[in-house]
């Protein structure tokens, strides 16, 4: 039965090595401090070191700063059993400096004696949708402000046309109180003559004639 035990052990371990090996997606498994115990080949690729160049780094040493308060976080919490995994999107510094997103899962092996062995590390290469979704963000911002811009051309217009009309409203009535006006200049000027007219009617006498009666224009 040990015999038949340890077979199934060893035929176990290697199916595990070539999942391990032949993923397509990056597998480490990281030990208490950080270190790289073991990397697949696509966890190497994703990152662009070797294996063996990996062996002398932390995943510490290869993740953005920025992201790495948050890792360390739940990564504490994994270790002290206040969670049993985590999954986080964080970016990953790649040997030749360029910044890489990926979607980090992280679980953790326990030994006989209860001890925290190692973490496992899930590595899924999101850079391009992280890139599609900052150029689908940036549009986004862009016709927002488009939009901003013209509806602020748009209040300016109407205030400018609303002002435009009030003017020209405000005209039109000062020009219908100056006509009152000047009608009403035009009447007195007519009554008054009228008034002159008739203080002005005097009577001519030729001689021999009847009277003549002559009304001053």
């Amino acid at each position: 039965h040990l015999k038949l035990s340890q077979t199934v052990l060893h035929a176990s371990e290697a199916r595990f090595r070539t999942i391990f090996e032949k993923a397509a997606i990056g597998i480490a498994l990281v030990a208490p401090d950080g270190g790289w115990l073991s990397v697949n080949e696509e966890l190497c690729r994703f990152l662009g070191y070797r294996q063996d160049e990996l062996h002398l780094l932390s995943f510490k040493d290869i993740t953005y700063p920025d992201d790495l308060p948050a890792d360390l976080d739940l990564l504490k919490q994994l270790a002290e059993d206040k969670i049993d995994r985590y999954k986080i999107e964080k970016r990953y510094i790649r040997k030749d400096g360029e910044l890489r997103w990926a979607s980090l899962s992280v679980t953790k092996q326990i030994n006989l004696r209860g001890e925290l062995e190692y973490f496992v590390s899930i590595v899924k290469d999101i850079h391009d949708r992280k890139l599609a979704e900052q150029a689908l963000n940036e549009l986004q911002h862009e016709l927002e402000n488009r939009v901003a811009q013209r509806t602020f051309e748009l209040n300016k217009s109407n205030e400018m046309l609303s002002f435009a009309m009030a003017k020209q409203t405000l005209a039109a009535q000062e020009l219908k109180e100056r006509e009152l006006e000047i009608s009403m200049v035009i009447e007195c000027q007519r009554r008054l003559c009228q008034h002159q007219s008739i203080r002005h009617h005097h009577r001519l006498e030729p001689p021999g004639r009847n009277h003549l009666w002559l009304v001053s224009a």
